[in-house]
């Protein structure tokens, strides 16, 4: 009887560490409609990358947030950083304005720059930000995740940042704007002399939108029924007046990469 009691307490007790699990999983990859707007909360998982040396604080890059303590950029916006010259700012939209929501910065804690990184052909441009702490989420909040890609079917692409609105100006946007993007083959984003290798992606943007200043921004597609984050902003190359081409690091090829990164921070 004893036992009996014994087992059935364990049962008990696994089943509410499994409840409590289940309830604890954060849902990622929601847009909030008007899926065709773009509205304050509406890409809850964009972050905004500051450098808050010498007191004064700037935007150095986008990224996202793939866990509630760690984002997502590239290695060429944090390269030359330090953990305590960063700030990773959610829940922001409008940078001139505290009306619509409250935004909140958190400490980064360690830089994780993809040991291959090169910063002269973009190779391996990836870097992780752990957080000293978690950002708080709740439903229908302003702050999210993305979801990382589960297989390689992908539609209806597009990115955001705080850049440069279009080619014709020289002002940030106060915004978070959203860029729609066209994913092309690797050859067709090729130059002379400098071939695109499968660890990175070509995308075209059209209509005389500009991505400057949008480095590290996430590259999100709709896939499985969600939004999945399949790249990374790199760099950006302009081919005529209503045409440039975007260079991404391809996310799906750094997956065991992130993994293996976020096992060993996992607490």
């Amino acid at each position: 009887m004893k036992a009996y009691i014994a087992t059935l307490v364990a049962l008990l007790i696994s089943l509410a560490k499994g409840q409590r699990g289940n309830t604890n999983q954060i849902p990622c990859g929601i847009i909030k409609p008007p899926y065709g707007g773009n509205q304050p909360g509406q890409y809850p998982w964009v972050i905004a990358v500051l450098d808050q040396r010498d007191w004064l604080i700037r935007y150095i890059g986008s990224g996202s947030l793939i866990a509630p303590n760690v984002a997502l950029t590239a290695a060429h916006v944090v390269n030359e950083t330090t953990e305590f010259d960063l700030l990773v700012r959610a829940g922001e939209w409008n940078v001139t304005t505290m009306k619509e929501q409250q935004h909140v910065d958190l400490d980064v804690s360690k830089i994780i720059i993809h040991e291959g990184f090169n910063r002269f052909n973009d190779e391996n441009d990836i870097a992780l930000l752990i957080l000293r702490s978690e950002f708080k989420m709740r439903p229908n909040g302003p702050i999210g995740l993305i979801c990382l890609p589960t297989q390689y079917s992908y539609a209806n692409c597009f990115f955001n940042g705080w850049g440069k609105q279009d080619w014709d100006s020289e002002e940030y946007s106060s915004t978070l704007k959203k860029v729609d993007v066209t994913l092309r083959p690797n050859y067709e984003c090729q130059r002379p002399g400098q071939q695109l290798t499968s660890s990175k992606m070509c995308g075209y943007v059209f209509q005389g939108k500009d991505s400057r200043g949008d480095d590290g921004a996430p590259l999100v597609c709709q896939s499985n029924g969600r939004m999945e984050q399949f790249g990374i902003l790199v760099s950006e190359k302009r081919q005529t007046r209503d045409q440039s081409f975007t260079v991404y690091t391809n996310i799906p090829s750094f997956m065991s990469w992130i993994n293996r990164i976020l096992k060993l921070n996992s607490n």
